[in-house]
This record gives structure tokens, sequence and C-alpha cells, in this order.
């Protein structure tokens, strides 16, 4: 896949996640984070890969929807993406920072 089509398509598979959000954490916001991120990343061009980090501001809040009872929308994503999950219940563990995001 061209590395341009990478945000789009992340884009595309986030957008129904955001459908269900509460105002506050809907697609427009999902929007603003990621220009945002891109703005900030224009001052590192060098060391930022901009089409990574507009993967990951897209996909920030996807959990968002089942968060409030504990749960991740996909373990498989979750797990992909470094949080830590509990397989057995499939519930978030609270806690623990993400090292790194591999698109």
């Amino acid at each position: 896949m061209l590395p341009a089509a990478r945000a789009a398509l992340a884009r595309e598979q986030a957008r129904p996640y955001y459908e269900d959000a509460v105002p506050a954490h809907g697609i427009f916001h999902a929007t603003r984070v990621r220009d945002a991120a891109c703005q900030l990343a224009t001052q590192h061009p060098v060391t930022v890969d901009q089409e990574r980090l507009a993967v990951a501001a897209w996909r920030h809040d996807i959990g968002r929807p089942r968060e409030r009872v504990g749960e991740v929308v996909e373990l498989p994503t979750a797990k992909a993406v470094g949080f830590s999950v509990d397989s057995r219940s499939g519930r978030l563990i609270v806690g623990r920072r993400i090292a790194s995001v591999h698109v």
C-alpha cells in the first residue's frame, strides 16, 4: 500500500467507531487532532513520519464507545497497537503506556 493511502484507509476504518462516540470525541475531534498533530510535525519534518502520525491520530479514540465499561472494541486491534488487555475478559488493563505503535 502506498504511504499516502494509509492515512486515508485509517480514516475510513476509524469512522464507524466515531459515529457512536460522544460529541467531544467524534469525527470532528479526530479531524482536529489529526490536523494539530500534522501541523506540529512540520516543525520536525526529518524525524516525524507524518503518514504514521496521521494514522495514529485517526485511530486515537476508537475504543472510546466501549471504554466506559472497561472493554475494547476489538481485542486483536487493541493488542496489535500495544494496549495491555486481559485475554480472558477482554478488558483493558489500565495504567500501562504504549511504548510504540507499528503501522
